[in-house]
């Protein structure tokens, strides 16, 4: 899963910084951040960033946390918060589920 600002995707040089983290045998707990700003890969070349052609689209400065709490067998808690340097009510801000290929099976009695 990542969040995105207007369908910007998160800059490819900065990765998420991991603050807490707990685990054990019932429970998985951690904070996140993330200050690598968003922008534009669309006008990429095929060999990477490196090599400029970004799209066209500015990019946007801002930090988002991640706190993630995982009951094993039953429940995943995610909560995301987003700061964003220069907000204006035209930015879209949304978060992006990815899954493989393949049936999903919810079996809501085991909850």
């Amino acid at each position: 899963n990542t969040v995105s600002i207007n369908n910007l995707s998160q800059c490819l040089v900065s990765n998420p910084l991991i603050r807490e983290y707990y685990a054990d045998d019932s429970v998985v707990f951690m904070i996140s951040d993330y200050t690598g700003g968003y922008q534009d890969w669309s006008g990429q070349k095929a060999k990477g960033p490196q090599q400029g052609h970004y799209g066209d689209r500015s990019k946007i400065t801002g930090a988002h946390e991640r706190m993630f709490f995982w009951i094993k067998n039953k429940y995943i808690f995610v909560f995301d918060s987003i700061n964003l340097n220069e907000n204006t009510d035209d930015n879209v801000i949304s978060s992006h589920w990815q899954f493989l290929k393949g049936d999903a099976d919810h079996n809501f009695r085991r909850l």
